[in-house]
C-alpha cells in the first residue's frame, strides 16, 4: 500500500484526514464462491491549500488488476 503525501492537484504537503473505512474490499469485481478476500484500510484527504478531496491509500496496481475486472457477466456468482 502507498499512502499519498502530498496533494494531487497543487503539490502541496499540508494534507488531512477526512475520512477513513477500515476493511474495505480491495475488489468489487464478482468472484468465485470460495474466493479469498483482500482488504484494505480506504483512506480519503483533504488538501488545507486548495481543498480537493482525495484518495490517500494507493494500492499497487500490480495487486489491484492482477485479476481480470471486466468479465462481470460471466461471472458464476452472477449467473446465479
Amino acid at each position: 500500500m502507498i499512502e499519498r503525501t502530498k496533494c494531487v492537484l497543487c503539490n502541496s504537503e499540508k494534507i488531512s484526514l477526512l475520512y477513513e473505512e477500515p476493511n474495505f474490499p480491495l475488489s468489487l469485481a464478482p468472484t468465485e464462491k470460495n474466493h479469498e478476500y483482500q482488504f484494505i484500510n480506504l483512506k480519503w484527504s483533504t488538501c488545507d491549500n486548495c481543498d480537493i478531496v482525495q484518495l490517500v491509500s494507493l494500492v499497487d496496481l500490480d495487486l489491484l488488476y492482477k485479476n481480470n475486472h471486466n468479465n462481470t457477466s460471466a461471472s458464476p456468482l452472477w449467473n446465479e
